[in-house]
């Protein structure tokens, strides 16, 4: 992250802090509006950026997994947003577990919605098979490019 922007869902969007007793962090009009007690407390910026991350993660990925879902029939039983180093998603597929990269939230949204059919097409097929690629293939034509987006973007 750069001091002054702040990447969303494939764009990157401007900071603007303001001097408040209430800290908080405020996206409107394509501007990010950070309140802070002590503007000079970095610290407590990116702590409330990284909150404010989590949060969108999760109402985004989550919503993405109910309308997702359908095309593979097996149930999510638990969604974790992790800070991840050497991948955007897992899946434990004897639990129905889906883990998601909390970077994810900076890419844009047709990337996201690859990785999220990636991980559910895992509860089918716990592998990285021709049937498995076949399988995302049938609901995403698109899927490689999605997939240049994730790493170029």
């Amino acid at each position: 992250m750069h001091n002054d922007i702040l990447a969303y869902l494939g764009e990157n969007y401007p900071i603007k802090l303001v001097q408040d007793d209430t800290e908080t962090i405020s996206f409107a009009d394509g501007i990010f509006t950070i309140a802070l007690k002590d503007l000079q407390n970095t610290q407590r910026q990116q702590d409330l950026i990284e909150t404010w991350y989590y949060t969108q993660a999760y109402n985004v990925f989550a919503k993405l997994i109910v309308e997702l879902q359908p095309l593979v029939n097996k149930p999510v039983h638990h969604l974790s947003i992790k800070k991840m180093t050497t991948r955007w998603g897992s899946c434990n597929h004897v639990k129905g577990y889906i883990n998601l990269n909390l970077e994810l939230i900076k890419k844009p949204l047709v990337a996201i919605e690859y990785v999220v059919l990636h991980e559910l097409a895992h509860l089918i097929y716990p592998n990285h098979s021709a049937k498995f690629y076949a399988y995302i293939a049938r609901f995403m034509p698109d899927w490689q490019e999605r997939t240049k987006l994730l790493r170029n973007h």
